[in-house]
């Protein structure tokens, strides 16, 4: 079994180095993309570079490896509906990064691939790879602001699961929501957080932060669809496993 990790952020590097003994770029048998920019308001100042990342990378990986699979991850951020999303839930494109994204998995799924909408990433072993919202509550000696708005947390760790799954049986098709299993606010995962680490960071708890786009809040996934093929573990669960691995390498006191 071949593989191609492309990309090398958040996602991309924690692949590369979890499958590093089936990474080959000649003739790979899947591509699996993990480019992209992920930022919705700079998407909305530079439309031209959002394209380049989000769909002009997928383009190019069809077209220089027409015989392999491509797995392509896109972003929960589509979705505008109420209540839990399944993949069938209303989508906006009223912005570039969701547009784009949506293209991006129109593209994937044309040419054969599987696309998986995922939540919100944690899990690094590297604190300083990325600043997102698991590292900012870990890292911040300031206040932080969180709200009641539910998200699905996402381990790194359990999307590698659902890759692993892929290269041994072949079975997955189309397109999945994927996340760790349960949903939360992000007031109460950073208090979550916050207590297993016993930080004394200060939270300032609100309704609803105020965002750039009008679907904030409105992206809440079911994964039923991936949790009848493969089983997936709780947020907490994949939480405590990170933040043990993150004291067993020292990278937290």
């Amino acid at each position: 079994m071949k593989i191609l990790v492309f990309g090398l952020g958040y996602l991309g590097s924690y692949l590369n180095e979890k499958f590093s003994d089936l990474i080959n770029s000649t003739d790979p048998e899947y591509v699996i993309n993990c480019a992209g920019l992920v930022s919705v308001e700079l998407s909305e100042k530079d439309a031209k570079a959002s394209y380049q990342a989000n769909v002009q990378v997928v383009l190019d990986l069809i077209k220089k490896y027409p015989k392999s699979k491509l797995i392509n991850f896109s972003s929960y951020y589509v979705y505008d509906s109420p209540g839990e999303c399944t993949e069938f839930s209303k989508t906006t494109d009223e912005y570039v990064y969701m547009k784009y994204k949506i293209l991006s998995e129109k593209y994937s799924l044309r040419a054969g691939g599987s696309c998986f909408r995922i939540g919100k990433l944690f899990g690094h072993p590297d604190l300083s790879r990325q600043s997102r919202l698991t590292e900012h509550i870990i890292k911040s000696k300031e206040p932080i602001i969180l709200d009641d708005v539910e998200f699905n947390p996402t381990s790194l760790e359990t999307i590698a699961d659902v890759l692993k799954y892929e290269l041994e049986n072949k079975t997955l098709h189309g397109l999945y929501n994927l996340s760790d299993d349960g949903t939360t606010t992000h007031f109460l995962y950073g208090k979550y957080i916050l207590e297993k680490l016993d930080l004394k960071t200060e939270i300032k708890h609100v309704d609803k932060i105020n965002k750039s786009f009008h679907n904030y809040g409105n992206f809440k996934m079911s994964i039923e669809r991936i949790k009848k093929i493969i089983p997936i573990k709780h947020w907490t669960y994949r939480m405590n496993e990170y933040l043990k691995l993150l004291k067993g390498r020292k990278c937290i006191a």
